[in-house]
């Protein structure tokens, strides 16, 4: 399976990237942001832009045999977001190789965001309190329930996988990113919302004040019309049952 961005044709060409081995060598010969036992990323710039480019490897497990690998997980959550109007990468190249089934290896990539900083570094550097950090915890609870009441669910909602634009203070905008683990269902799953919650509050719970994470489940619970006193409990059990503390 390949993709193509139709925007990047061109550019594609007159780099003469038009093999997938040119593709990859191109990209691998750039600078290597992290590597893993399962992915490796590189940034490189084609021209004047910065890109991301994402490898996955085959694991040699049956785990994905003829199911969505992490890397079309990936590309498909980019690809919803951008159709439902949420702020997230936009997808330059993905293909995906496989054998009788058994996955290969994936390939992604998509566009650098500018101006940008994940929103663990903002928390952990910036004071309490303050009326920005509390219009981020707004902003952040109606893009958890946008992406919910659409069946999406992150499964890694955690506030390193959550960029925050630097360019306007006064109107925080967010991007989702890295969510290989995503899901998404035809219909609402008070379970796997639930997870991206706690996922949220593993680090906000010492990086935010009680009064912050407070706003978070006020306005989320409010989007979704659930009680929030109910569904703060279900949280902390569920909290508690994963990671054996508060």
């Amino acid at each position: 399976m390949i993709y193509i961005n139709p925007d990047y044709k061109g550019i594609f060409h007159e780099f003469k990237l038009v093999e997938t081995k040119e593709m990859m060598e191109f990209f691998q010969s750039g600078e290597m942001v992290s590597a893993s036992s399962i992915s490796r990323l590189w940034k490189k710039k084609l021209g004047e832009e910065m890109l991301y480019a994402k490898k996955y490897e085959s694991t040699y497990s049956l785990r994905y045999f003829c199911r969505r690998s992490r890397g079309m997980r990936e590309f498909l959550a980019y690809r919803f977001f951008q159709s439902c109007g949420i702020p997230g990468p936009v997808v330059v190249y993905f293909e995906e190789k496989r054998l009788l089934g058994n996955l290969l290896w994936s390939f992604l990539v998509t566009q650098n965001i500018d101006s940008t900083v994940d929103l663990f570094s903002f928390f952990e550097k910036r004071p309490a309190n303050g009326h920005l950090r509390q219009k981020i915890m707004e902003s952040l609870a109606k893009i958890a329930w946008q992406i919910h009441s659409c069946g999406f669910y992150h499964k890694d909602f955690k506030l390193r996988n959550i960029l925050l634009s630097t360019i306007e203070e006064s109107n925080p905008k967010l991007y989702l990113i890295d969510c290989p683990k995503s899901v998404q269902k035809k219909s609402f799953s008070p379970r796997l919302a639930l997870w991206d919650i706690v996922t949220l509050y593993k680090h906000t719970s010492f990086l935010c004040t009680p009064a912050e994470w407070q706003i978070f489940m006020d306005v989320y619970a409010k989007e979704r019309g659930c009680d929030v006193n109910r569904l703060s409990q279900d949280m902390l059990r569920r909290y508690t049952k994963k990671f054996g503390r508060q």
